[in-house]
């Protein structure tokens, strides 16, 4: 009705590759910039099965959304079997009273639309966003691979509904087998026009 949304999404996928395939899971830390620094490579796979689950939320200016994935491999040499899992909570708010729009039809977010574009013959500041998002990324499996846990900070600035400039910064920690970890810092910013 225009106020409150409360969107809920799952799906299932099962492949089989006839004389197995190789099979890659790999992440960046929330840039696309970045090298993958989960990187893992299962040979001989035979059969794939995709999990995923997506939720939705938006009141107001308020919204969030939330998505976990499940990579299960099953490889013609049994000891070849992996299971790798990801998940992220984003969280938004629009400071000057937007909300986010959604499509009933296509089942997903529509075009940001500010209340007064920016610089135009409204007078107005367009849309401000304050976001932040926290990704856990599990690429180990009995021993090998690595996991990543990114956290990012950053706000988004509309200036008309085909416009926005991004600012983000980003931090990032691998794990890997044996107790090792290493932590990364990014700070980003993209000027995006999408029409």
């Amino acid at each position: 009705e225009g106020e409150m949304l409360l969107h809920v999404g799952a799906s299932v996928s099962r492949r089989h590759n006839h004389g197995g395939a190789d099979g890659d899971f790999e992440s960046k830390p929330l840039s696309n910039l970045s090298d993958d620094w989960v990187e893992s490579t299962v040979t001989g796979v035979e059969d794939l099965m995709l999990l995923g689950f997506e939720l939705g939320f938006a009141w107001q200016s308020l919204h969030a959304q939330f998505e976990f994935v499940n990579w299960d491999a099953s490889a013609i040499a049994s000891t070849n079997d992996v299971t790798y899992n990801a998940m992220y909570l984003q969280v938004g708010y629009f400071l000057t009273g937007e909300t986010r729009p959604y499509s009933g039809k296509k089942g997903m977010w529509s075009r940001v639309k500010p209340l007064k574009n920016a610089f135009g013959e409204e007078g107005g500041w367009g849309a401000w966003e304050l976001k932040a998002r926290v990704q856990m990324v599990n690429g180990e499996d009995e021993g090998t691979g690595n996991d990543m846990t990114s956290i990012a900070l950053g706000a988004n600035w509309y200036l008309n509904s085909a416009t926005r400039v991004m600012l983000e910064y980003i931090n990032s920690s691998v794990d890997v087998p044996g107790g090792s970890s290493e932590d990364n810092n990014i700070l980003q910013v993209r000027f995006q026009i999408d029409f």
